[in-house]
């Protein structure tokens, strides 16, 4: 039990300070940051200057186009506070192809806010692919329990 116990606590650590190594990055124009802004009705743009990252209020709460590379992705959250909403309100991350620029946050936000990932099967396997190079590393995918993957034909 005593070993049990200190084995979850060093892996909660281990998380956490896995967290804490990946920071988020200043909100400056040299890393690419722009103020999000609404487009239309109810689509907004929360990405950076290089990769688009939307949102999409609904009546049963936020979807997510695409989460941006990791550690830009830790903007979203903020990003979807400054135009009013809760990035606990957001029940979807729709990912349009498993390129590490658009699939990258996914996992920290389904993480933190409990939202459902939803991808291709071949974009996640891209996604899984990709993550194991080592130009990517260390990369963090979806969970597979909260990542509902289909195979459109």
């Amino acid at each position: 039990m005593k070993y049990g116990i200190g084995l979850i606590l060093f892996l909660s650590i281990s998380v956490f300070s896995a967290d804490l190594k990946e920071k988020i990055p200043d909100k400056t124009e040299e890393n690419g940051y722009v103020e999000p802004f609404k487009m239309f009705d109810d689509l907004y743009y929360v990405g950076d200057k290089w990769v688009s990252s939307y949102l999409v209020t609904t009546s049963d709460g936020l979807v997510l186009i695409d989460s941006l590379d990791s550690p830009y992705g830790r903007w979203i959250p903020q990003n979807i506070e400054k135009l009013g909403f809760n990035p606990k309100d957001i029940r979807y991350i729709f990912i349009t192809h498993g390129h590490s620029d658009h699939v990258g946050s996914a996992e920290y936000i389904q993480r933190h806010f409990g939202a459902k990932v939803i991808m291709s099967n071949i974009d996640f396997r891209l996604a899984k692919f990709t993550a194991k190079q080592p130009l990517y590393r260390p990369r963090r995918l979806p969970s597979l329990f909260g990542c509902v993957r289909r195979a459109w034909k």
